[in-house]
């Protein structure tokens, strides 16, 4: 099932909505108030692979971003779950590429620490295109 939500304000245009999975709290509640802000809706917060692989049991969202290193775990099996299901995603990590499998080399990939502008401008790639604008409030 596909995520959609149409706010409570009365907009009848639903708000992309974003899985993120990352395991450090700080970093996730500032992503998650980056992202509500910038208008996405958050389809689901994980912070470990098995909640995400859940989460993507409930709905399918519109883009992800995901933490390369999730409490020791690798990310890559959320990443090809979303590559099924053809869920466009950004990788999160403090990690070199060496981690990488060959798949996912291409994908696209921000440095922790991420600056908010640099987050939103990759995710709203993610759902619009190259270029896509960006709104941070």
């Amino acid at each position: 099932m596909r995520c959609s939500f149409a706010e409570e304000t009365g907009s009848e245009m639903p708000r992309p909505c974003l899985l993120l999975v990352e395991d450090e709290a700080l970093v996730a509640l500032e992503l998650l108030d980056v992202f509500d802000r910038a208008g996405f809706a958050i389809a689901a917060w994980a912070a470990s692979v098995q909640e995400a692989h859940r989460a993507l049991r409930r709905c399918r969202p519109d883009a992800a971003v995901l933490d390369v290193n999730i409490q020791g775990e690798l990310i890559f099996p959320v990443a090809d779950e979303l590559d099924t299901l053809q869920v466009p995603f950004v990788f999160l990590t403090g990690h070199n590429h060496e981690l990488f499998p060959t798949r996912h080399l291409a994908r696209p990939c921000l440095s922790k620490p991420c600056a908010e502008r640099t987050a939103l401008r990759a995710v709203a790639r993610l759902i619009d295109g190259p270029g896509a604008a960006v709104t941070a409030s």
